[in-house]
């Protein structure tokens, strides 16, 4: 049986009163604090698709607020949809989905801000997000590789 801290941690039930002496229940206070602390020190922390899409979405989450929530969310869901991109071998579909995602740009910009410019922007970003990845990865992007030069003889 193991013992210390995370054994004991591991007895505290997530409705039983938290350890800290709160008063709050375990759900409702140290759980996530104890849980992200346990993933740290983990064997899994730092490895894998998690810390490669963290690593990934890096520039568009610095600069993002990270007060807003949905700011982070928002940068979060783009840099997925980047990826996801950058892993479609069908060209012309990836165009297809990416003009779909431009055209749905809000309409209503303000005043100073030209709708043509800010789909050209947005598009460059999806651009360089899709070179990123290809430059990250470029074990993912093998068979692209091939078929190109093969192509070009």
């Amino acid at each position: 049986m193991e013992s210390g801290a995370s054994s004991e941690r591991a007895k505290v039930g997530r409705n039983a009163p938290c350890p800290c002496g709160s008063g709050k229940k375990y759900k409702k206070c140290c759980i996530d604090v104890v849980e992200a602390k346990e993933f740290d020190e983990s064997e899994f922390a730092g490895v894998g698709g998690v810390r490669d899409f963290a690593d990934f979405a890096a520039p568009l989450l610095e600069s993002a607020n990270k007060k807003s929530h949905k700011e982070v969310e928002t940068a979060t869901t783009f840099a997925a949809a980047c990826w996801n991109f950058a892993l479609m071998r069908d060209e012309q579909e990836r165009e297809k989905q990416i003009n779909d995602l431009v055209a749905t740009l809000p309409n209503e910009l303000p005043d100073d801000v030209d709708g043509n410019e800010a789909r050209d922007a947005f598009r460059a970003l999806i651009n360089y997000m899709i070179e990123r990845h290809h430059a990250m990865f470029p074990e993912m992007h093998r068979d692209d590789h091939r078929s190109h030069m093969d192509a070009s003889g």
